[in-house]
């Protein structure tokens, strides 16, 4: 069941998951994964393609949203509340990661773009081992991104 927890930017959307877990990212791409239940390749408009900064707080019981919905080229916006986090990506072979962010953090934002590798990212904070989310950058055929006549 998708509840609205709006307002994000360029058609944001938050979503309950399996598990409570809380899903953000974009409103077509969450609705065409979840229908077709296939995230390897999503057919959408241009104008959902357009990089957008997606939000994700770190909190003390965790990141918020702890599963985010992206595109090759969008840009994580990390903000950090009273208390301090850090950022680590589990490494991946042959995958370009965001940049980690060792340096604990507190009252403040960081952002890391997106490079284009396509696949599930898993990160977490090496202050709090039980924190931890996951981005899924989504595939766009090339002619989704050049957009139609």
């Amino acid at each position: 069941m998708i509840r609205h927890r709006g307002p994000y930017p360029a058609g944001g959307l938050a979503a309950a998951g399996p598990a409570g877990h809380r899903i953000q990212g974009r409103t077509a791409l969450t609705l065409a994964c979840m229908l077709t239940a296939s995230c390897d390749a999503v057919d959408v408009s241009s104008a959902t393609t357009t990089p957008i900064r997606i939000q994700v707080d770190a909190t003390p019981s965790g990141f918020v949203p702890d599963t985010v919905l992206a595109l090759p080229l969008d840009t994580l916006v990390f903000r950090f509340g009273a208390a301090a986090h850090t950022v680590r990506w589990v490494r991946q072979d042959g995958k370009t990661l965001p940049l980690d962010i060792p340096v604990p953090v507190s009252n403040g934002s960081v952002l890391r773009p997106l490079a284009n590798s396509i696949g599930v990212f898993h990160y977490e904070c090496t202050l709090h081992p039980l924190e931890r989310g996951v981005v899924v950058i989504l595939h766009v055929r090339p002619d989704a991104r050049a957009g139609r006549e």
